[in-house]
């Protein structure tokens, strides 16, 4: 995620983003600053990642997740 197309990210307070596996658990993995898969999604699920800001690698912290089976 790097470019002109993702710099407008930056101009936001906060953003929603919507996938499916595989590459969801690599953006959220990402995101946390790993280099490898941290969580493992299934169907429906929601998380929360905090991150102060969006540099060439984000350290985001992990709020909360919600699976289909928590409602």
């Amino acid at each position: 995620m790097c470019g002109p197309k993702y710099a407008r990210i930056r101009d936001h307070e906060s953003i929603l983003l919507a996938g499916h596996e595989p590459l969801f658990s690599n953006t959220v993995a990402w995101m946390l600053g790993s280099t490898r898969e941290m969580i493992e999604f299934k169907k429906g699920a929601l998380v929360r990642i905090d991150v102060a800001g969006f540099r060439s690698e984000p350290r985001g912290v992990l709020q909360w997740m919600l699976t289909p089976k928590l409602s």
